[in-house]
């Protein structure tokens, strides 16, 4: 056999593991992970307000029939039917568990809501005094001059 031949053959097969696994890459996963990114920070976004947790929970009551039943299962005496009553007078509780469901189906928290209760945190605070009188000049000052 021809060395040439075989060096020729060598490099093509060496060529060929490296581009067949990242094609598959380009091609397959990274339309799907923009995507994702696409979606994820538009849902981010509109989750930072009060109108965009109505379209999250609008999105979220727009899934399949199975995926909004497992919504209300999660919110004690919810049904489907119950959720979409909610979701058009506005219920804040079923917004919100709407909204979470839509964040969590693509894998992000729900923000922290800025009108609900907030969360009172006590620190005890030490006061540190003057360590003598302030108007009295120490015995050990002396005029500057």
């Amino acid at each position: 056999m021809d060395p040439v031949a075989v060096r020729t053959a060598v490099a093509v097969g060496a060529v060929a593991l490296f581009v067949v696994p990242v094609g598959l890459v380009l091609v397959v996963w990274l339309p799907r992970r923009v995507r994702w990114v696409r979606q994820a920070g538009a849902a981010r976004d509109l989750a930072a307000t009060d109108d965009g947790r109505d379209l999250l929970a609008l999105r979220s009551l727009l899934r399949p029939l199975d995926e909004v039943a497992a919504t209300a299962s999660e919110i004690p005496d919810a049904t489907p039917g119950s959720l979409a009553w909610g979701w058009r007078h506005g219920d804040p509780e079923i917004l919100d568990a709407l909204a979470g469901a839509e964040l969590e189906r693509l894998g992000l928290e729900p923000p922290p809501r800025e009108d609900g209760p907030a969360e009172v945190v006590e620190h005890q605070v030490e006061l540190i005094g003057p360590a003598g009188p302030i108007d009295e000049p120490s015995a050990d000052a002396r005029p500057v001059g």
